[in-house]
Protein backbone atom coordinates (compact mmCIF):
# COMPACT_ATOMS: atom_id res chain seq x y z
CA UNK A 1 0.00 0.00 0.00
CA UNK A 2 1.42 3.49 -0.92
CA UNK A 3 1.95 6.02 1.28
CA UNK A 4 -0.10 8.42 0.20
CA UNK A 5 -3.32 5.70 0.31
CA UNK A 6 -2.12 5.11 3.58
CA UNK A 7 -2.69 8.70 4.54
CA UNK A 8 -5.88 9.56 2.38
CA UNK A 9 -7.74 6.21 4.74
CA UNK A 10 -6.42 7.47 8.07
CA UNK A 11 -7.61 11.17 7.48
CA UNK A 12 -10.89 9.37 6.25
CA UNK A 13 -11.23 7.71 9.51
CA UNK A 14 -10.22 10.35 11.80
CA UNK A 15 -12.84 12.67 9.86
CA UNK A 16 -15.69 9.82 10.18
CA UNK A 17 -14.43 9.30 13.76
CA UNK A 18 -15.18 13.69 14.25
CA UNK A 19 -18.20 13.83 12.75
CA UNK A 20 -19.86 11.26 14.91
CA UNK A 21 -18.29 12.33 18.14
CA UNK A 22 -19.72 15.65 17.05
CA UNK A 23 -23.11 14.00 16.15
CA UNK A 24 -23.33 12.35 19.20
CA UNK A 25 -22.22 15.42 21.16
CA UNK A 26 -25.45 16.96 19.63
CA UNK A 27 -27.43 14.00 20.48
CA UNK A 28 -26.05 14.61 24.46
CA UNK A 29 -26.01 17.86 24.67
CA UNK A 30 -27.82 19.33 28.06
CA UNK A 31 -30.47 21.76 27.33
CA UNK A 32 -29.42 25.20 28.56
CA UNK A 33 -32.29 25.18 30.77
CA UNK A 34 -32.17 21.90 32.93
CA UNK A 35 -35.48 22.68 33.86
CA UNK A 36 -34.64 22.24 37.76
CA UNK A 37 -37.89 21.58 40.12
CA UNK A 38 -36.14 23.78 42.47
CA UNK A 39 -35.94 26.38 39.92
CA UNK A 40 -36.95 29.79 41.24
CA UNK A 41 -40.25 31.25 39.24
CA UNK A 42 -41.30 35.25 39.90
CA UNK A 43 -44.25 34.51 41.99
CA UNK A 44 -41.43 32.86 44.84
CA UNK A 45 -38.63 34.88 43.86
CA UNK A 46 -39.98 37.22 47.10
CA UNK A 47 -40.08 35.12 49.53
CA UNK A 48 -36.68 33.48 48.84
CA UNK A 49 -35.11 36.88 48.86
CA UNK A 50 -36.32 37.43 52.85
CA UNK A 51 -35.75 33.82 53.61
CA UNK A 52 -32.35 34.41 52.35
CA UNK A 53 -31.55 37.75 54.34
CA UNK A 54 -33.56 36.24 57.65
CA UNK A 55 -30.62 33.30 57.84
CA UNK A 56 -28.12 33.90 60.48
CA UNK A 57 -24.97 33.76 57.99
CA UNK A 58 -25.36 33.52 54.87
CA UNK A 59 -22.84 32.26 52.79
CA UNK A 60 -21.55 32.40 49.23
CA UNK A 61 -22.95 29.23 48.31
CA UNK A 62 -26.59 29.84 49.05
CA UNK A 63 -26.67 32.73 46.66
CA UNK A 64 -26.04 29.75 44.04
CA UNK A 65 -29.73 29.76 42.91
CA UNK A 66 -31.11 28.18 39.75
CA UNK A 67 -34.03 30.77 38.21
CA UNK A 68 -36.70 29.54 36.46
CA UNK A 69 -36.75 31.51 32.66
CA UNK A 70 -38.71 34.31 32.25
CA UNK A 71 -39.77 35.45 28.81
CA UNK A 72 -40.54 39.12 27.48
CA UNK A 73 -42.93 39.66 24.82
CA UNK A 74 -41.34 42.94 23.82
CA UNK A 75 -38.54 44.82 23.99
CA UNK A 76 -38.46 49.07 23.52
CA UNK A 77 -35.36 50.31 23.85
CA UNK A 78 -35.48 53.75 24.93
CA UNK A 79 -31.78 55.60 24.56
CA UNK A 80 -30.48 59.07 26.31
CA UNK A 81 -32.52 60.70 29.25
CA UNK A 82 -35.11 62.67 27.05
CA UNK A 83 -36.97 59.48 25.80
CA UNK A 84 -36.89 57.19 29.12
CA UNK A 85 -36.98 59.64 32.17
CA UNK A 86 -40.65 60.51 31.12
CA UNK A 87 -41.20 56.92 30.85
CA UNK A 88 -39.93 56.20 33.95
CA UNK A 89 -41.81 59.15 35.60
CA UNK A 90 -44.83 57.58 34.47
CA UNK A 91 -44.70 54.15 36.16
CA UNK A 92 -43.57 55.55 39.41
CA UNK A 93 -46.93 57.76 38.77
CA UNK A 94 -48.81 54.56 38.39
CA UNK A 95 -46.65 52.82 40.67
CA UNK A 96 -49.04 51.18 43.61
CA UNK A 97 -47.03 48.35 45.21
CA UNK A 98 -43.12 49.08 44.65
CA UNK A 99 -40.81 50.81 42.73
CA UNK A 100 -36.91 49.44 42.26
CA UNK A 101 -34.45 51.50 40.46
CA UNK A 102 -31.29 50.76 39.71
CA UNK A 103 -29.15 53.88 38.17
CA UNK A 104 -25.18 54.96 37.89
CA UNK A 105 -25.45 58.41 38.55
CA UNK A 106 -27.86 60.31 40.07
CA UNK A 107 -26.65 63.45 41.06
CA UNK A 108 -28.39 67.08 42.33
CA UNK A 109 -30.49 69.24 39.43
CA UNK A 110 -33.56 69.62 37.65
CA UNK A 111 -33.76 66.05 36.84
CA UNK A 112 -32.42 64.71 40.39
CA UNK A 113 -35.16 67.02 42.10
CA UNK A 114 -38.10 66.03 40.04
CA UNK A 115 -37.25 61.89 40.70
CA UNK A 116 -36.70 62.96 44.74
CA UNK A 117 -40.25 64.57 44.46
CA UNK A 118 -42.02 61.72 42.79
CA UNK A 119 -40.11 58.82 44.85
CA UNK A 120 -41.02 60.74 48.17
CA UNK A 121 -44.04 61.42 46.99
CA UNK A 122 -44.76 57.64 46.51
CA UNK A 123 -42.90 56.61 49.82
CA UNK A 124 -45.17 58.85 52.00
CA UNK A 125 -48.20 57.02 50.29
CA UNK A 126 -46.97 53.67 51.29
CA UNK A 127 -45.51 52.09 48.17
CA UNK A 128 -41.83 50.44 48.81
CA UNK A 129 -39.54 52.28 47.18
CA UNK A 130 -36.10 51.09 46.78
CA UNK A 131 -33.29 53.28 45.02
CA UNK A 132 -29.93 51.47 44.23
CA UNK A 133 -26.88 53.60 42.84
CA UNK A 134 -23.41 53.66 41.97
CA UNK A 135 -21.41 55.57 44.73
CA UNK A 136 -19.05 57.08 42.99
CA UNK A 137 -21.17 57.72 39.67
CA UNK A 138 -23.66 59.65 41.93
CA UNK A 139 -21.24 61.28 44.30
CA UNK A 140 -23.33 59.70 47.27
CA UNK A 141 -20.39 61.01 49.73
CA UNK A 142 -19.42 64.36 48.32
CA UNK A 143 -21.42 66.53 45.75
CA UNK A 144 -24.96 64.50 46.29
CA UNK A 145 -24.61 64.24 50.03
CA UNK A 146 -27.96 66.76 50.84
CA UNK A 147 -29.71 64.86 47.67
CA UNK A 148 -29.60 61.47 49.19
CA UNK A 149 -30.32 63.14 52.63
CA UNK A 150 -33.26 64.07 51.58
CA UNK A 151 -34.54 60.53 49.75
CA UNK A 152 -33.47 59.06 53.15
CA UNK A 153 -35.60 61.39 54.61
CA UNK A 154 -38.19 60.48 52.38
CA UNK A 155 -38.45 57.21 53.00
CA UNK A 156 -36.47 55.68 50.28
CA UNK A 157 -34.66 52.85 51.00
CA UNK A 158 -30.98 53.46 49.14
CA UNK A 159 -28.17 51.97 48.60
CA UNK A 160 -25.21 52.61 47.11
CA UNK A 161 -22.29 50.32 45.78
CA UNK A 162 -19.01 51.62 46.24
CA UNK A 163 -17.47 49.96 43.25
CA UNK A 164 -13.49 51.06 43.58
CA UNK A 165 -12.04 49.25 46.40
CA UNK A 166 -13.48 45.52 47.10
CA UNK A 167 -12.39 43.92 50.36
CA UNK A 168 -13.69 40.23 50.80
CA UNK A 169 -14.35 39.34 54.93
CA UNK A 170 -17.15 37.63 56.03
CA UNK A 171 -19.32 34.98 54.84
CA UNK A 172 -20.69 36.46 51.52
CA UNK A 173 -18.19 39.62 51.81
CA UNK A 174 -18.11 43.63 52.22
CA UNK A 175 -18.01 44.46 48.86
CA UNK A 176 -19.93 47.49 49.21
CA UNK A 177 -23.41 48.01 48.57
CA UNK A 178 -23.55 50.34 51.71
CA UNK A 179 -26.78 52.11 52.82
CA UNK A 180 -26.07 55.61 52.21
CA UNK A 181 -25.88 57.32 55.73
CA UNK A 182 -24.94 53.63 57.39
CA UNK A 183 -21.65 51.87 58.41
CA UNK A 184 -20.60 49.21 56.03
CA UNK A 185 -22.00 45.56 56.77
CA UNK A 186 -21.51 42.92 54.34
CA UNK A 187 -23.46 42.71 51.12
CA UNK A 188 -23.36 41.56 47.34
CA UNK A 189 -22.08 43.64 44.68
CA UNK A 190 -24.65 45.82 42.67
CA UNK A 191 -24.13 46.28 39.28
CA UNK A 192 -21.58 48.94 38.67
CA UNK A 193 -20.84 50.79 35.22
CA UNK A 194 -24.30 50.54 33.92
CA UNK A 195 -24.36 53.77 33.20
CA UNK A 196 -28.49 53.68 31.94
CA UNK A 197 -31.43 53.28 34.85
CA UNK A 198 -32.62 49.73 34.85
CA UNK A 199 -36.54 50.13 37.18
CA UNK A 200 -39.22 48.19 38.04
CA UNK A 201 -42.73 49.66 39.15
CA UNK A 202 -45.54 47.80 40.02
Amino acid sequence: MSGRRRLAIIAGATTAAAVGAARMHRATRRPSDPGSPDAIHAEDAQARAVALVAQDGVRRSDLAMTFAPAVSTSVDPLLHGHRYFPRMLDDIAAATDHIHLLIYGYKPGEIGTTFLEALGAKAAAGVEVRLAVDAIGSETDFGSKELFRALLDAGVQVVAHDGLFVARTGAVGDRGGRRSGQPRSPSTRLPGGNRDPVAQAA
